[in-house]
C-alpha cells in the first residue's frame, strides 16, 4: 500500500541508530477498514541471535495484527510466544498502536520501549507510557492500553533506542 495517500496522515521516518547498529523493528500495517497498525520494536542484543528475534518478531506481528485486534492483545499474545523463544538474555521492547485516521484515534499499548511523545499544535506534549514490561521476560503479563485523540498538526515521535533491559 502506498502510505502517502492515506488521507490525514503523514509518516516520516528519519534513521538515526544512536549507538552501534542493532535490530530496529519499524513497519505500518494498513487495514482494509482504513486504519494503520503502526510497530516500532528492538531487540536487545547484537548478531544473528537477535536478527533472527526481529524476524520472528515482524513475522509473528504481520501474522497477528488486524483492525480488530486491540493493540494490549496484539502484546499480550506476542508476550506469550517469545517467552517460549528467547533466552534469558534477550527481551523485546515493543510500542504498538492502531490509528483510526477518520476518528484521528490512536489506541496504543508499550511494551517496554521508549514511551513515545506527541507535541501538539499548541506546543503541548504527552508521553504514551500506558503498557507493560518488555516481550518475553514475563509470562501472562496483561498489558494496558489507551487512546489518544490526535488533532490536526499533532505529531508522534517515537525512537528506536532500548531502554535498559530488566535483569
Amino acid at each position: 500500500a502506498d502510505l502517502t495517500h492515506v488521507p490525514g496522515v503523514e509518516i516520516a521516518i528519519n534513521w538515526r541508530p544512536a549507538r552501534a547498529p542493532g535490530w530496529a523493528y519499524f513497519d505500518v500495517l494498513p487495514f482494509p477498514d482504513g486504519s494503520l497498525g503502526l510497530c516500532i520494536a528492538d531487540v536487545e542484543g547484537k548478531g544473528l541471535p537477535a536478527a533472527l528475534v526481529m524476524s520472528s518478531l515482524q513475522a509473528a506481528v504481520r501474522a497477528l495484527a488486524s483492525a480488530e485486534t486491540e493493540p494490549a492483545a496484539l502484546c499480550e499474545r506476542l508476550n506469550a510466544i517469545f517467552c517460549d523463544q528467547l533466552p534469558a538474555e534477550r527481551s523485546i521492547s515493543l510500542f504498538y498502536a492502531r490509528f483510526d485516521p477518520r476518528r484521528r484515534k490512536l489506541a496504543y499499548t508499550n511494551a517496554g520501549h521508549l514511551p513515545p511523545v506527541i507535541r501538539r499544535r499548541d506546543g503541548a506534549h504527552a508521553r504514551l507510557t500506558v503498557g507493560g514490561v518488555v516481550l518475553g521476560r514475563i509470562p501472562h503479563w496483561s498489558y494496558g492500553q489507551a487512546d489518544v485523540t490526535l488533532d490536526a498538526g499533532t505529531i508522534l515521535r517515537v525512537r528506536l533506542d532500548t531502554p535498559p533491559a530488566i535483569r
